[in-house]
């Protein structure tokens, strides 16, 4: 059986400090990640990706492009919205490959899935589960 891959181009998600807001004492999802998380289902609604699952470890690749140069070590909202959207658990994500480049013209996230198999993980370092 082939292993999942799959490729998006998506905008840039919400900041971490746009993730939460506190609601009655609670932290919530704020207004922002939701509206985030829905543009990332129909994207892969879109793409016609709603069908593809991933049934073990999971490398995901991030491009960033950026409109200008910041931090990107945050990225929970992009990682939850792709794991909500495929339905996974974030915490099957093994290896995460984040890079950046300025676009001022075209800021964007472009994200790659890729469903690891014993090989990959071995190469990697990374024990099996």
């Amino acid at each position: 059986m082939p292993r999942a891959v799959v490729a998006l181009r998506l905008p840039l998600p919400p900041t971490e400090n746009h993730l939460y807001a506190t609601f009655k004492g609670r932290r919530i999802k704020s207004k922002a990640a939701r509206e985030y998380e829905v543009l990332v289902g129909r994207a892969v609604l879109a793409a016609g990706l709603a069908g593809v699952k991933f049934g073990g470890p999971v490398e995901l690749s991030i491009r960033l492009y950026l409109s200008r140069d910041r931090d990107v070590t945050g990225n929970k909202a992009l990682q939850d919205s792709l794991a909500t959207a495929f339905g996974f658990d974030d915490k099957v994500i093994v290896r995460l490959v984040v890079d950046k480049q300025i676009d001022r013209a075209r800021p964007r996230a472009e994200v790659q899935l890729r469903e690891l198999g014993l090989a990959d993980l071995l190469a990697l370092g990374v024990k099996p589960c």
